[in-house]
């Protein structure tokens, strides 16, 4: 049987294969996102790498959510928000893995503390506003500055602060509005009490 001779073709095919790159490690980017209610699908990027940490062009990338009740992602590292806590999203080409972190906190409750009944004339009382999570668990937000009114200024007046100042006797509905959110609180404002009566001089004798 005569042998068959290597042509220059798969000279260089062999060539190509022996020296393709292989993937060593995935780069998630961002490395860390935190979510919000506000936010809108985040974008995530993935780079397969070889072991010099260098981009291997032309590599498909899966995605992939630990918790979709939390965070979601879809085939082009779309990343949405779900639920309130912390999901790992990975990306994966050939069989290395590379990984981010995204923590979601999802607003959807705000309340007002009772405050009161206030008397005329006492000094202001501060309003104080709490968030919640869905599930009711307390929520922070840093950056919120929430919007105080009352219904009925000529019982009660309140400042961009949320200090409450009695005005007359009566009862009001104050409210704190955040975003989408918005809270109330009933208030009652008493008046104050009557001066002490004068002592009367008892009359002397004649």
């Amino acid at each position: 049987m005569r042998a068959l001779k290597s042509t220059g073709l798969f000279s260089c095919l062999a060539l190509v294969v022996a020296c393709e790159a292989k993937v060593t490690t995935v780069d998630v980017q961002p490395a860390t996102a935190s979510l919000t209610e506000e936010s809108g699908p985040t974008a995530f990027t993935a780079t397969p790498k070889d072991a010099s940490g260098k981009a291997v062009a032309k590599k498909a990338v899966t995605w992939e959510s630990s918790d979709p009740k939390v965070a979601t992602v879809d085939a082009n590292g779309q990343v949405a928000a779900v639920g309130s806590g912390t999901a790992q999203i990975t990306a994966k080409s050939d069989t290395v893995s590379g990984a981010a972190t995204v923590n979601v906190q999802l607003i959807t409750q705000a309340k007002l503390a009772p405050i009161g009944p206030l008397e005329v004339g006492a000094p202001p009382a501060q309003l104080a506003l709490t968030y919640a999570n869905e599930r009711g668990e307390p929520a922070t937000r840093e950056g919120w500055t929430p919007t105080y009114m009352v219904r009925d200024p000529a019982i009660a007046t309140v400042d961009a602060t949320g200090m409450v100042t009695a005005v007359a006797a009566g009862e009001t509905v104050l409210t704190a509005k955040v975003g989408n959110l918005s809270a109330e609180t009933t208030l009652s404002v008493t008046a104050p009490p009557p001066p002490p009566a004068e002592a009367v001089p008892a009359p002397t004798a004649p």
